[in-house]
């Protein structure tokens, strides 16, 4: 089972591609979400349910373990890259 944060970012991603265009600051928006999943929705990966709770968000927060990067690649219809 995939985890919450995979099905909702790539729900959030296909939606904003379905624009003509789109900004890195869209992008980077939903990178940056910090909303736990339900406790429902937390995966059984073996690391305990209060890690598990720190690992949900696509952003991760916290003094032992975090997101340290992110990354927006674009391309063009020109085929000019932007690394952001």
């Amino acid at each position: 089972m995939p985890w919450s944060k995979v099905k909702k970012g790539t729900k959030r991603l296909a939606k904003a591609l379905q624009k003509q265009n789109v900004e890195a600051e869209e992008l980077f928006n939903i990178l940056i979400d910090t909303e736990q999943a339900n406790e429902k929705d937390l995966p059984d990966t073996g690391v305990g349910k209060e890690m598990e709770r720190i690992l949900s968000p696509l952003f991760i927060e916290s003094p032992q373990y975090g997101t340290r990067s992110m990354t927006v690649l674009s391309i063009d219809n020109d085929n000019n890259v932007m690394f952001t």
